[in-house]
Protein backbone atom coordinates (compact mmCIF):
# COMPACT_ATOMS: atom_id res chain seq x y z
CA UNK A 1 0.00 0.00 0.00
CA UNK A 2 2.86 2.35 0.83
CA UNK A 3 4.54 1.61 -2.48
CA UNK A 4 1.31 2.27 -4.37
CA UNK A 5 0.94 5.59 -2.59
CA UNK A 6 4.56 6.54 -3.44
CA UNK A 7 4.07 5.68 -7.12
CA UNK A 8 0.87 7.75 -7.31
CA UNK A 9 2.66 10.60 -5.57
CA UNK A 10 5.51 10.45 -8.06
CA UNK A 11 3.20 10.39 -11.10
CA UNK A 12 1.25 13.33 -9.71
CA UNK A 13 4.45 15.31 -9.18
CA UNK A 14 5.42 14.99 -12.84
CA UNK A 15 2.48 17.06 -13.99
CA UNK A 16 1.96 19.40 -11.06
CA UNK A 17 3.71 21.80 -8.75
CA UNK A 18 2.75 19.92 -5.58
CA UNK A 19 5.51 19.41 -3.03
CA UNK A 20 6.73 15.83 -2.71
CA UNK A 21 7.44 14.70 0.83
CA UNK A 22 10.26 12.17 0.82
CA UNK A 23 10.52 9.91 3.85
CA UNK A 24 11.82 6.47 4.78
CA UNK A 25 8.56 4.80 3.71
CA UNK A 26 8.53 5.97 0.08
CA UNK A 27 12.22 6.63 -0.58
CA UNK A 28 13.09 3.21 -2.07
CA UNK A 29 10.07 3.42 -4.41
CA UNK A 30 11.03 6.88 -5.64
CA UNK A 31 14.63 5.72 -6.17
CA UNK A 32 13.29 3.23 -8.75
CA UNK A 33 12.92 6.22 -11.12
CA UNK A 34 16.59 7.11 -10.76
CA UNK A 35 18.07 7.64 -14.25
CA UNK A 36 21.00 5.27 -13.66
CA UNK A 37 18.69 2.49 -12.48
CA UNK A 38 16.39 3.09 -15.44
CA UNK A 39 19.38 2.77 -17.77
CA UNK A 40 20.36 -0.53 -16.16
CA UNK A 41 16.79 -1.79 -16.50
CA UNK A 42 16.91 -1.06 -20.25
CA UNK A 43 20.15 -3.04 -20.48
CA UNK A 44 18.47 -5.94 -18.70
CA UNK A 45 15.61 -5.98 -21.22
CA UNK A 46 18.07 -5.92 -24.11
CA UNK A 47 19.85 -8.96 -22.74
CA UNK A 48 16.54 -10.76 -22.22
CA UNK A 49 15.56 -10.14 -25.85
CA UNK A 50 18.72 -11.69 -27.29
CA UNK A 51 18.15 -14.81 -29.42
CA UNK A 52 19.23 -18.04 -27.77
CA UNK A 53 22.74 -19.16 -28.73
CA UNK A 54 21.50 -22.72 -28.88
CA UNK A 55 18.88 -21.89 -31.52
CA UNK A 56 21.17 -19.60 -33.53
CA UNK A 57 23.94 -22.20 -33.56
CA UNK A 58 21.68 -24.41 -35.72
CA UNK A 59 20.56 -21.57 -37.98
CA UNK A 60 21.80 -22.12 -41.56
CA UNK A 61 24.56 -19.92 -42.88
CA UNK A 62 23.37 -18.72 -46.29
CA UNK A 63 25.41 -16.94 -48.96
CA UNK A 64 23.90 -15.53 -52.15
CA UNK A 65 26.07 -14.35 -55.06
CA UNK A 66 25.07 -12.72 -58.34
CA UNK A 67 26.65 -10.63 -61.12
CA UNK A 68 27.50 -10.45 -64.79
CA UNK A 69 30.64 -10.37 -66.87
CA UNK A 70 31.50 -8.72 -70.16
CA UNK A 71 34.36 -10.18 -72.15
CA UNK A 72 35.70 -10.21 -75.70
CA UNK A 73 36.57 -13.65 -77.02
CA UNK A 74 35.93 -14.88 -80.59
CA UNK A 75 34.71 -18.40 -79.68
CA UNK A 76 32.25 -17.31 -77.02
CA UNK A 77 28.56 -17.25 -77.87
CA UNK A 78 27.66 -14.21 -75.72
CA UNK A 79 29.73 -11.21 -74.82
CA UNK A 80 27.80 -10.64 -71.53
CA UNK A 81 26.65 -13.44 -69.28
CA UNK A 82 25.20 -13.53 -65.72
CA UNK A 83 26.44 -15.73 -62.93
CA UNK A 84 24.65 -16.43 -59.65
CA UNK A 85 24.71 -18.93 -56.85
CA UNK A 86 23.35 -20.02 -53.48
CA UNK A 87 25.36 -21.74 -50.76
CA UNK A 88 24.08 -22.91 -47.37
CA UNK A 89 25.56 -24.84 -44.47
CA UNK A 90 24.07 -25.86 -41.12
CA UNK A 91 25.63 -27.09 -37.93
CA UNK A 92 24.48 -30.57 -36.85
CA UNK A 93 26.90 -31.25 -34.00
CA UNK A 94 29.81 -29.42 -32.35
CA UNK A 95 30.87 -31.77 -29.62
CA UNK A 96 28.24 -30.54 -27.17
CA UNK A 97 29.57 -26.97 -26.90
CA UNK A 98 26.33 -25.45 -28.21
CA UNK A 99 24.32 -26.20 -25.06
CA UNK A 100 27.21 -25.06 -22.85
CA UNK A 101 27.45 -21.73 -24.69
CA UNK A 102 23.70 -21.33 -24.33
CA UNK A 103 24.02 -21.82 -20.58
CA UNK A 104 26.80 -19.26 -20.53
CA UNK A 105 24.54 -16.78 -22.32
CA UNK A 106 21.85 -17.23 -19.66
CA UNK A 107 24.53 -16.83 -17.02
CA UNK A 108 25.47 -13.45 -18.53
CA UNK A 109 21.94 -12.23 -17.88
CA UNK A 110 22.01 -13.57 -14.32
CA UNK A 111 25.33 -11.83 -13.69
CA UNK A 112 23.98 -8.57 -15.09
CA UNK A 113 20.89 -8.82 -12.87
CA UNK A 114 23.01 -9.60 -9.80
CA UNK A 115 25.21 -6.59 -10.49
CA UNK A 116 22.13 -4.42 -11.09
CA UNK A 117 20.74 -5.43 -7.69
CA UNK A 118 24.03 -4.53 -6.00
CA UNK A 119 24.08 -1.10 -7.67
CA UNK A 120 20.43 -0.52 -6.74
CA UNK A 121 21.19 -1.53 -3.16
CA UNK A 122 24.13 0.88 -3.02
CA UNK A 123 22.03 3.77 -4.32
CA UNK A 124 19.15 3.07 -1.93
CA UNK A 125 21.46 2.72 1.08
CA UNK A 126 23.30 5.92 0.11
CA UNK A 127 19.98 7.78 -0.22
CA UNK A 128 18.79 6.45 3.17
CA UNK A 129 22.03 7.63 4.77
CA UNK A 130 21.70 11.03 3.11
CA UNK A 131 18.11 11.40 4.38
CA UNK A 132 19.01 10.17 7.88
CA UNK A 133 21.92 12.61 8.13
CA UNK A 134 19.85 15.45 6.68
CA UNK A 135 17.16 14.95 9.33
CA UNK A 136 19.83 14.50 11.99
CA UNK A 137 21.27 17.94 11.20
CA UNK A 138 17.80 19.46 10.86
CA UNK A 139 17.11 18.36 14.41
CA UNK A 140 20.57 19.49 15.47
CA UNK A 141 19.68 22.90 14.07
CA UNK A 142 16.51 22.92 16.19
CA UNK A 143 18.45 21.81 19.30
CA UNK A 144 20.95 24.66 18.96
CA UNK A 145 18.17 27.14 18.17
CA UNK A 146 16.46 26.24 21.45
CA UNK A 147 19.78 26.52 23.24
CA UNK A 148 20.26 29.96 21.68
CA UNK A 149 16.84 31.09 22.90
CA UNK A 150 17.74 30.02 26.44
CA UNK A 151 21.04 31.87 26.33
CA UNK A 152 19.36 34.98 24.93
CA UNK A 153 16.98 34.97 27.90
CA UNK A 154 19.98 34.83 30.23
CA UNK A 155 21.61 37.68 28.31
CA UNK A 156 18.49 39.82 28.68
CA UNK A 157 18.24 38.97 32.38
CA UNK A 158 21.89 39.86 33.02
CA UNK A 159 21.57 43.12 31.07
CA UNK A 160 18.76 44.17 33.39
CA UNK A 161 20.87 43.22 36.43
CA UNK A 162 23.81 45.27 35.12
CA UNK A 163 21.54 48.26 34.47
CA UNK A 164 20.16 47.95 38.01
CA UNK A 165 23.67 47.69 39.42
CA UNK A 166 23.09 44.19 40.74
CA UNK A 167 25.79 42.58 38.56
CA UNK A 168 29.28 43.54 37.39
CA UNK A 169 28.62 42.15 33.88
CA UNK A 170 30.96 39.16 33.92
CA UNK A 171 28.06 36.71 33.61
CA UNK A 172 26.68 38.79 30.77
CA UNK A 173 29.98 38.54 28.88
CA UNK A 174 30.10 34.81 29.58
CA UNK A 175 26.65 34.26 28.06
CA UNK A 176 27.38 36.55 25.09
CA UNK A 177 30.53 34.57 24.26
CA UNK A 178 28.54 31.36 24.40
CA UNK A 179 25.89 32.94 22.18
CA UNK A 180 28.51 33.63 19.52
CA UNK A 181 29.75 30.03 19.75
CA UNK A 182 26.21 28.79 19.19
CA UNK A 183 25.85 31.04 16.11
CA UNK A 184 29.05 29.56 14.68
CA UNK A 185 27.77 26.03 15.38
CA UNK A 186 24.47 26.87 13.64
CA UNK A 187 26.28 28.08 10.51
CA UNK A 188 28.24 24.81 10.39
CA UNK A 189 25.06 22.79 10.81
CA UNK A 190 23.39 24.71 7.97
CA UNK A 191 26.26 23.76 5.68
CA UNK A 192 25.82 20.09 6.65
CA UNK A 193 22.08 20.32 5.97
CA UNK A 194 22.73 21.73 2.51
CA UNK A 195 25.35 19.05 1.79
CA UNK A 196 23.07 16.11 2.63
CA UNK A 197 20.06 17.69 0.94
CA UNK A 198 22.05 17.92 -2.31
CA UNK A 199 23.21 14.33 -1.83
CA UNK A 200 19.63 13.16 -1.42
CA UNK A 201 18.54 15.04 -4.54
CA UNK A 202 21.32 13.44 -6.59
CA UNK A 203 19.80 9.99 -6.02
CA UNK A 204 16.22 11.02 -6.84
CA UNK A 205 14.69 11.70 -10.28
CA UNK A 206 15.26 15.25 -11.53
CA UNK A 207 11.49 15.79 -11.81
CA UNK A 208 11.31 15.84 -7.99
CA UNK A 209 14.17 18.26 -7.31
CA UNK A 210 12.25 21.55 -7.45
CA UNK A 211 9.43 20.44 -5.15
CA UNK A 212 11.33 18.14 -2.84
CA UNK A 213 10.40 18.27 0.84
CA UNK A 214 11.56 16.19 3.79
CA UNK A 215 10.22 15.69 7.35
CA UNK A 216 11.52 18.01 10.05
CA UNK A 217 11.79 15.25 12.66
CA UNK A 218 13.94 12.12 12.52
CA UNK A 219 11.97 9.08 13.63
CA UNK A 220 12.96 5.42 13.89
CA UNK A 221 11.08 2.13 13.81
CA UNK A 222 10.36 1.03 17.37
CA UNK A 223 8.93 -2.36 16.41
CA UNK A 224 11.73 -3.16 13.96
CA UNK A 225 12.74 -6.43 15.68
CA UNK A 226 9.34 -7.95 14.87
CA UNK A 227 9.76 -7.37 11.12
CA UNK A 228 13.54 -7.64 10.69
CA UNK A 229 15.21 -10.75 12.05
CA UNK A 230 18.61 -12.34 11.58
CA UNK A 231 16.96 -14.96 9.34
CA UNK A 232 15.85 -12.20 6.95
CA UNK A 233 19.37 -10.94 6.26
CA UNK A 234 19.92 -10.92 2.50
CA UNK A 235 23.28 -12.64 2.11
CA UNK A 236 22.66 -13.51 -1.56
CA UNK A 237 22.96 -9.94 -2.79
CA UNK A 238 26.58 -9.90 -1.58
CA UNK A 239 27.47 -13.45 -2.66
CA UNK A 240 25.57 -13.93 -5.93
CA UNK A 241 28.16 -12.26 -8.16
CA UNK A 242 30.98 -14.45 -6.85
CA UNK A 243 28.77 -17.54 -7.18
CA UNK A 244 28.00 -16.73 -10.84
CA UNK A 245 31.69 -16.11 -11.55
CA UNK A 246 32.37 -19.65 -10.32
CA UNK A 247 29.64 -21.04 -12.58
CA UNK A 248 31.08 -19.15 -15.54
CA UNK A 249 34.54 -20.56 -14.83
CA UNK A 250 33.03 -24.05 -14.67
CA UNK A 251 31.39 -23.58 -18.09
CA UNK A 252 34.66 -22.26 -19.57
CA UNK A 253 36.42 -25.37 -18.28
CA UNK A 254 33.76 -27.69 -19.73
CA UNK A 255 33.87 -25.88 -23.09
CA UNK A 256 37.66 -26.25 -23.23
CA UNK A 257 37.25 -29.98 -22.57
CA UNK A 258 34.97 -30.26 -25.61
CA UNK A 259 37.58 -28.88 -27.97
CA UNK A 260 38.76 -31.46 -30.50
CA UNK A 261 35.44 -33.32 -30.49
CA UNK A 262 33.90 -34.13 -33.90
CA UNK A 263 32.03 -31.39 -35.76
CA UNK A 264 29.35 -32.28 -38.30
CA UNK A 265 27.88 -29.82 -40.84
CA UNK A 266 25.23 -30.25 -43.50
CA UNK A 267 25.90 -28.20 -46.63
CA UNK A 268 24.27 -27.55 -49.99
CA UNK A 269 25.04 -25.30 -52.96
CA UNK A 270 23.74 -24.33 -56.36
CA UNK A 271 25.54 -22.14 -58.89
CA UNK A 272 25.18 -20.96 -62.47
CA UNK A 273 28.55 -20.11 -63.98
CA UNK A 274 29.32 -18.16 -67.14
CA UNK A 275 30.73 -19.73 -70.30
CA UNK A 276 33.99 -17.96 -69.69
CA UNK A 277 34.53 -20.02 -66.56
CA UNK A 278 33.47 -23.25 -68.25
CA UNK A 279 34.65 -22.90 -71.82
CA UNK A 280 34.09 -26.51 -72.81
CA UNK A 281 30.35 -26.24 -72.12
CA UNK A 282 28.22 -24.15 -74.49
CA UNK A 283 24.81 -24.72 -72.88
CA UNK A 284 23.87 -22.86 -69.71
CA UNK A 285 22.31 -25.96 -68.15
CA UNK A 286 25.68 -27.71 -68.59
CA UNK A 287 27.27 -24.98 -66.48
CA UNK A 288 24.80 -25.32 -63.58
CA UNK A 289 26.08 -27.03 -60.40
CA UNK A 290 24.15 -28.58 -57.54
CA UNK A 291 25.64 -30.23 -54.47
CA UNK A 292 24.47 -31.51 -51.07
CA UNK A 293 26.50 -33.34 -48.49
CA UNK A 294 27.64 -33.84 -44.94
CA UNK A 295 31.01 -32.65 -43.69
CA UNK A 296 32.72 -34.44 -40.80
CA UNK A 297 35.67 -32.74 -39.13
CA UNK A 298 37.88 -34.12 -36.39
CA UNK A 299 40.76 -31.76 -35.46
CA UNK A 300 43.12 -34.39 -34.06
CA UNK A 301 45.91 -31.92 -33.28
CA UNK A 302 43.73 -30.07 -30.74
CA UNK A 303 43.18 -33.33 -28.85
CA UNK A 304 46.91 -33.42 -28.08
CA UNK A 305 47.40 -29.71 -27.35
CA UNK A 306 44.28 -28.71 -25.39
CA UNK A 307 45.35 -30.22 -22.05
CA UNK A 308 47.30 -27.11 -21.08
CA UNK A 309 44.21 -24.91 -21.50
CA UNK A 310 41.95 -27.46 -19.77
CA UNK A 311 44.21 -27.71 -16.72
CA UNK A 312 44.61 -23.93 -16.51
CA UNK A 313 40.85 -23.39 -16.54
CA UNK A 314 40.33 -26.20 -14.05
CA UNK A 315 42.86 -24.65 -11.65
CA UNK A 316 41.15 -21.30 -12.08
CA UNK A 317 37.81 -22.96 -11.24
CA UNK A 318 39.27 -24.43 -8.04
CA UNK A 319 40.46 -20.96 -6.96
CA UNK A 320 37.04 -19.46 -7.74
CA UNK A 321 35.32 -22.10 -5.59
CA UNK A 322 37.63 -21.36 -2.67
CA UNK A 323 37.07 -17.60 -3.02
CA UNK A 324 33.32 -18.18 -3.24
CA UNK A 325 33.23 -20.15 0.01
CA UNK A 326 35.48 -17.65 1.81
CA UNK A 327 33.29 -14.79 0.59
CA UNK A 328 30.13 -16.53 1.83
CA UNK A 329 31.63 -16.97 5.30
CA UNK A 330 32.89 -13.39 5.34
CA UNK A 331 29.49 -11.99 4.32
CA UNK A 332 27.64 -14.19 6.81
CA UNK A 333 29.89 -13.16 9.70
CA UNK A 334 29.85 -9.49 8.73
CA UNK A 335 26.06 -9.31 8.40
CA UNK A 336 25.55 -11.01 11.74
CA UNK A 337 28.04 -8.66 13.33
CA UNK A 338 26.22 -5.67 11.84
CA UNK A 339 22.90 -7.09 13.04
CA UNK A 340 24.26 -7.22 16.58
CA UNK A 341 25.45 -3.63 16.16
CA UNK A 342 21.94 -2.67 15.02
CA UNK A 343 20.46 -4.10 18.22
CA UNK A 344 23.08 -2.30 20.27
CA UNK A 345 22.34 0.99 18.49
CA UNK A 346 18.65 0.58 19.30
CA UNK A 347 19.45 0.11 22.98
CA UNK A 348 21.87 3.07 22.99
CA UNK A 349 19.55 5.50 21.28
CA UNK A 350 16.84 4.87 23.87
CA UNK A 351 19.42 5.33 26.62
CA UNK A 352 20.41 8.68 25.15
CA UNK A 353 16.72 9.57 24.82
CA UNK A 354 16.26 8.98 28.57
CA UNK A 355 19.48 10.85 29.33
CA UNK A 356 18.23 13.80 27.26
CA UNK A 357 15.02 13.92 29.30
CA UNK A 358 17.04 13.77 32.52
CA UNK A 359 19.36 16.51 31.21
CA UNK A 360 16.30 18.67 30.45
CA UNK A 361 15.09 18.34 34.04
CA UNK A 362 18.58 19.07 35.34
CA UNK A 363 18.88 22.18 33.16
CA UNK A 364 15.55 23.56 34.39
CA UNK A 365 16.65 23.11 38.01
CA UNK A 366 20.04 24.75 37.35
CA UNK A 367 18.27 27.75 35.75
CA UNK A 368 16.06 28.18 38.81
CA UNK A 369 19.01 27.83 41.19
CA UNK A 370 20.95 30.39 39.12
CA UNK A 371 18.08 32.83 39.53
CA UNK A 372 18.35 32.32 43.32
CA UNK A 373 22.10 32.83 43.16
CA UNK A 374 22.98 29.25 44.09
CA UNK A 375 24.52 28.32 40.69
CA UNK A 376 26.97 30.24 38.52
CA UNK A 377 26.83 31.13 34.83
CA UNK A 378 29.34 28.35 34.23
CA UNK A 379 26.92 25.84 35.75
CA UNK A 380 24.12 27.11 33.50
CA UNK A 381 26.19 26.97 30.33
CA UNK A 382 27.51 23.52 31.23
CA UNK A 383 23.95 22.28 31.68
CA UNK A 384 22.98 23.74 28.29
CA UNK A 385 25.93 22.03 26.64
CA UNK A 386 25.18 18.72 28.35
CA UNK A 387 21.53 18.89 27.28
CA UNK A 388 22.45 19.64 23.67
CA UNK A 389 25.06 16.88 23.71
CA UNK A 390 22.58 14.25 24.96
CA UNK A 391 19.95 15.26 22.41
CA UNK A 392 22.47 15.27 19.55
CA UNK A 393 23.84 11.86 20.56
CA UNK A 394 20.27 10.56 20.55
CA UNK A 395 19.79 11.89 17.01
CA UNK A 396 23.19 10.60 15.90
CA UNK A 397 22.26 7.10 17.05
CA UNK A 398 18.87 7.37 15.39
CA UNK A 399 20.54 8.30 12.07
CA UNK A 400 23.04 5.45 12.39
CA UNK A 401 20.24 3.04 13.27
CA UNK A 402 18.08 3.96 10.24
CA UNK A 403 21.11 3.86 7.92
CA UNK A 404 22.19 0.44 9.16
CA UNK A 405 18.61 -0.85 9.01
CA UNK A 406 18.49 0.09 5.32
CA UNK A 407 21.89 -1.46 4.69
CA UNK A 408 20.82 -4.80 6.17
CA UNK A 409 17.18 -5.13 5.12
CA UNK A 410 16.06 -2.67 2.44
Amino acid sequence: MKNLFAICLFCLSLNSSYAVLVNFDNLSTLIEKNSELQELKVGSKELEQRPSRLSTSFAPEVEVSAGFETFDKPDVVQATQPHFGLRASMNLYRGGTDSLRDKKQKLELESYEAERKVIKKEIIVASYKALANLLRYKEGHTIYKKMKVRIQKQVQRNKRNVELGQDTGTDLLHFEIKLQEVDLALSEIELKEEKYFEQLKSYLPKQLHDNLRTPSVLMHQHEWDENYTIQNLDEAIYTKERELETKESELDWKISEKKGFPEVNLYAAWAQETQLHEEEFDQAKQRSHKVIGVNFKLPLSILFTKQDEVQTKKSHLRRQRVYEELNKRKVKNQLRSEFRRLKNLHVKLHQYEKMAKTAESYTQKVEKEYERGVKSSTDVINSYEQLAQMKIKFKDNQAQFMSLLAELFI
